[in-house]
């Protein structure tokens, strides 16, 4: 059984070498519209921490992204900053000639505390500047282990968490080339961040937006938090 943690990344040593003790990985993830037009962006953004601000990081192709914005599609930045303490918002700008960037979410990740902030909801970009401010968020941890599974990169897994408090409905930004979840017999994590629920009661998973030719079977999924440890 292959335990996947989405938001860990292996640096090259000598890239791991030139960092200073004081610097920290921060992990973007965006998922791109499905209606989004065009792949060529210019997308920089500045976190903005307790203790400072960064300096302004860009988005662009890698070895993990080689193609990035496709349309509904997720990608992953790794990028190196200053260590900001918590983050309580973020600036994003945009350049692009061809067309506006459309993006239905992203988070940000800190592997060192498992911190994330999420921003969720449909947004529309063009060559200008917009500023967030991020919420903190109880992070929920989840796993789930997959039974039989054909699923290809157009489906998307929604999970419902049940809380006594509140509930919220998660896209569990599901296949693509890089991430690959939901693979047979594989068990897949992923870091929640959201409102408080209160204890949890249930979880319902679905898939939805697949072929005729996808299937997918949920075996188990565990929820854990810093309080509660629930198995669904």
């Amino acid at each position: 059984m292959k335990d996947i943690d989405y938001y860990s990344f292996t640096l090259k040593e000598n890239v791991l070498t030139s960092i200073s003790h004081n610097s920290k990985q921060y992990i973007v993830s965006i998922l791109t519209s499905e209606n989004n037009q065009s792949e060529k962006h210019t997308i920089k953004l500045v976190l903005r921490g307790e203790r400072g601000l960064t300096t302004m990081l860009s988005l662009h192709n890698s070895s993990w992204n080689k193609t990035p914005f496709r349309a509904k599609h997720k990608d992953k930045f790794l990028l190196l900053a200053s260590d900001i303490g918590q983050i309580i918002g973020l600036t994003i700008f945009h350049a692009s000639e061809e067309g506006k960037f459309n993006f239905d979410i992203m988070e940000i990740f800190v592997p060192e505390t498992k911190s994330c902030i999420r921003l969720n909801g449909k947004y529309q970009i063009f060559n200008e500047i917009i500023d967030f401010n991020c919420q903190s968020h109880s992070v929920y941890l989840v796993q789930i282990k997959s039974g039989f599974s054909t699923l290809n990169e157009t489906a998307n897994v929604v999970l419902t968490l049940l809380g006594e408090e509140s509930s919220v409905d998660w896209i569990l930004l599901t296949c693509d080339n890089d991430t690959q979840p939901f693979r047979t017999g594989q068990l897949d994590t992923f870091y929640i961040p959201t409102k408080r629920l209160g204890k949890i009661r249930a979880a319902n998973i679905n898939c939805s937006n697949i072929d005729a030719n996808s299937k997918w079977f949920c075996e188990m999924i565990y929820v854990h938090d810093t309080v509660f440890n629930i198995k669904s």
